[in-house]
């Protein structure tokens, strides 16, 4: 613990000094094993977030495999996404009012992992969005290092997306249409509506299952470096769906 805490030169955010430049920053690897940032992140992030106090569900299970952890880069990498999810799911939920709460709402408040405004949330964005912007040659030579980032983010999406399929969705009521209606079959135009139904709103919302605040631009190369074609689409189109307010991006 204290080796890894005197990579961060003091700079740690308060308590959190797991999340300091000093350990995430890959440049400060260059004399070490390419192993050697994903064994330091992980071990710190146990010593530094799963005390006591810490309201992480299994800190015991992560605590017993911190050794292990320091061991083995392999063993390291695949407790980090769950390590990651762990922490932000610790933060509760923001509170949605179900009878005054718009659907959007409600399925945010029942889809969600923690909150987007929290403090963990804020940091992990932080580390994730610094890795994820380095260049081309960076990616390859720390290649470890960006597919614990992009497991993680394909984590986070697939836990978001199975809370989704099982959540119940009071709002989320069916329209039924006329069978007779001259409109029924015509597709809805750009801005416009199908038998007096609005276009939903905009969604404008925090990006990849209400998870953290990354580039969508950033995530897609980061995928396409990593030879996640089919990931880099996804985040692309994601990201752009953000952007513009509407989905199906690329098909337009």
């Amino acid at each position: 613990k204290e080796k890894l805490k005197a990579r961060t030169n003091g700079l740690g955010d308060g308590n959190l000094w797991c999340f300091s430049d000093g350990l995430w920053n890959l440049d400060e690897y260059s004399g070490d094993s390419r192993e050697t940032w994903i064994k330091n992140i992980v071990c710190a992030i146990i010593s530094c977030c799963l005390g006591k106090d810490s309201k992480v569900r299994n800190k015991g299970f992560f605590r017993i495999c911190q050794g292990m952890c320091a061991k083995e880069a392999c063993f390291a990498a695949e407790m980090f996404p769950y390590l990651i999810f762990s922490l932000l799911d610790a933060d509760p939920r923001e509170a949605c009012k179900e009878k005054s709460a718009s659907a959007r709402d409600l399925i945010l408040s029942q889809t969600a992992i923690g909150t987007a405004s929290s403090r963990m949330n804020v940091l992990i964005s932080k580390c994730f969005s610094s890795l994820l912007k380095l260049n081309a040659e960076q990616m390859k030579t720390y290649s470890q290092a960006i597919d614990a980032i992009l497991s993680s983010l394909d984590w986070l999406k697939s836990i978001t997306e199975h809370r989704f399929l099982t959540a119940d969705h009071q709002k989320n009521i069916a329209v039924k249409v006329p069978k007779n209606s001259k409109t029924s079959k015509k597709r809805r135009s750009k801005g416009g509506d199908v038998d007096g139904i609005q276009p939903s709103p905009q969604w404008r919302g925090c990006l990849y299952g209400v998870v953290l605040r990354l580039d969508g631009v950033d995530v897609a190369k980061a995928c396409f470096h990593a030879k996640r074609y089919f990931s880099a689409m996804y985040y692309a189109e994601m990201g752009m769906q953000n952007m513009v307010g509407s989905g199906s991006f690329f098909e337009q």
